[in-house]
């Protein structure tokens, strides 16, 4: 089994030190991921590029994991990963880019727009995926959701 590249190592520190109570710290990161900070700053010469690798590398990471040539398919995956809460896994990291530098977030915005569109060409799609969406920023915010199964719900309403 190959080896992950020290680069990928980074970015999965990066994530577990995102999760974490704090601010996302070169120093915190480079603990984490076992480099050195010059290792670090080999791979990423300052934290923006650091956070800009991070908000690729999530969205990336979704696409991959929902990526389906059926639009139905595609949708039922959407869901299924919102609901599981691949979001949520990010929620640190992408708060942390909203909150200090929102334009890195472009990549995000642009991808989530393409969603959109793809759900709106197919009747009732869109209304699926934006509760799917709602989902994941009540997950992504803190905000208690009813205690009732919505990602059954919206499996249901792609039957």
């Amino acid at each position: 089994m190959p080896r992950p590249s020290q680069k990928k190592a980074i970015l999965d520190a990066a994530l577990q030190v995102a999760r974490r109570p704090g601010r996302l710290t070169l120093d915190a990161v480079a603990a984490a991921a076992g480099v050195s900070k010059g290792g670090l700053l080999y791979h990423f010469p300052d934290r923006d590029r650091l956070l800009r690798a991070l908000v690729a590398r999530l969205v990336d990471d979704f696409v991959t994991q929902i990526e389906h040539p059926d639009d139905r398919e595609w949708a039922r995956r959407y869901v299924t990963a919102t609901a599981a809460g691949v979001g949520v896994g990010a929620s640190g990291a992408l708060l942390t880019v909203a909150a200090e530098a929102p334009d890195m977030l472009a990549p995000l915005r642009a991808q989530i727009a393409r969603w959109h569109q793809r759900a709106a060409g197919v009747p009732g799609l869109l209304e699926v995926v934006l509760a799917a969406d709602a989902l994941w920023y009540s997950q992504l915010l803190g905000v208690p959701v009813p205690a009732v199964d919505l990602s059954a719900s919206l499996e249901a309403a792609l039957a």
